[in-house]
């Protein structure tokens, strides 16, 4: 997702990007930051295009803006939000800066600047001490989970599916939350995500279990996979809990795993579940953060000794 943030200098539009950046895991840019990109100013504004225009279907990023020109370097499809504050407030701001002398010069520039943004298109509007900016980040982050769908597989995604298995391969990384995906390809394990599905066919050594896809609508892409356990056997108890889950390597730091967690919530809910167990590794500061995120309390930490590591404990409230 692409968000531009622009309007006049002082109106509050840096406070308001660090705000939606921790909500969107995004990257910030401002004004002619991209110029460190390359050596010349040609080649680093061609490099910083290709992001802003990949930012639109994939990693999240901000663009700060206090030059109109800069609008030009902006690609369809990315969220624009106008922030604008009254002319007083932008000079006690700028004179603040200036340890408080507002030079007549820099006053009549303001002056001749204000307002210069007001008539460009937007999709929200910022009104410095008159919007709430709590409310306005909601919005922006109720547009980007629009384009996300957590649902059961289907067969209609098995190509996707093996896509998916095969990065993980790929990578050599784990594949959590996926069930058997590892050892199975997408038919058997659609399949074997069936018997897992019914207390009556689901196999001793096992619990029953439901498996989800996160789905980025608008290319039909799956980014994570996210398994929910019904209930315990010794080892989920100790070192698995309720809840697994993955993103696959190539979506991530783009805030799906907190999505994805945060949206099965209310499934775990339905089952009985008052609070989920979700844990992680100890040096997973990314998978941390996303159950901190979803205001999961630390239970303690415990070494699983088939694998070596030390896993954290967090309990998860299904209602919060």
């Amino acid at each position: 997702m692409l968000v531009v943030i622009f309007g006049e200098s002082c109106t509050g539009k840096s406070t308001f990007a660090a705000k939606l950046a921790s909500s969107l895991h995004a990257k910030v840019f401002t004004g002619k930051d991209y110029l460190r990109l390359e050596k010349n100013e040609s080649s680093a504004m061609k490099a910083f295009q290709a992001i802003l225009k990949n930012a639109v279907l994939g990693k999240n990023v901000i663009y700060v803006i206090s030059e109109r020109e800069l609008l030009n370097l902006i690609p369809e499809g990315a969220v624009k939000v106008l922030v604008t504050a009254d002319l007083k407030t932008i000079k006690e701001r700028f004179a603040a800066r200036m340890r408080g002398n507002l030079p007549p010069p820099v006053a009549a520039m303001l002056e001749k600047k204000h307002g210069s943004f007001d008539l460009e298109s937007c999709d929200f509007h910022l009104q410095s001490g008159v919007t709430d900016i709590e409310s306005l980040c909601k919005k922006i982050l109720l547009r980007y989970e629009a384009n996300m769908l957590l649902i059961k597989p289907t067969k209609e995604y098995s190509k996707e599916i093996d896509t998916y298995r095969e990065e993980f391969l790929s990578a050599g990384d784990s594949m959590d939350g996926c069930g058997s995906l590892r050892r199975h390809c997408a038919e058997e394990w659609l399949e074997y995500n069936k018997i897992l599905s019914k207390p009556e066919t689901c196999p001793s050594n096992r619990v029953v279990s439901t498996q989800f896809i996160c789905v980025r609508e608008r290319d039909q892409k799956i980014v994570g996979m996210l398994q929910v356990r019904h209930y315990f056997n010794e080892y989920l108890e100790k070192y698995a809990g309720h809840i697994g889950y993955s993103v696959r390597p190539s979506e991530r730091r783009k805030g799906y795993a907190t999505w994805m967690l945060k949206n099965v919530l209310p499934y775990c809910k339905s089952l009985g579940l008052e609070k989920v167990l979700v844990c992680c590794i100890d040096s997973n500061e990314a998978s941390r953060k996303t159950i901190l995120a979803n205001h999961g309390a630390y239970d303690g930490t415990v070494y699983e000794p088939d694998e070596g590591v030390n896993l954290e404990r967090y309990w998860i409230k299904t209602s919060e």
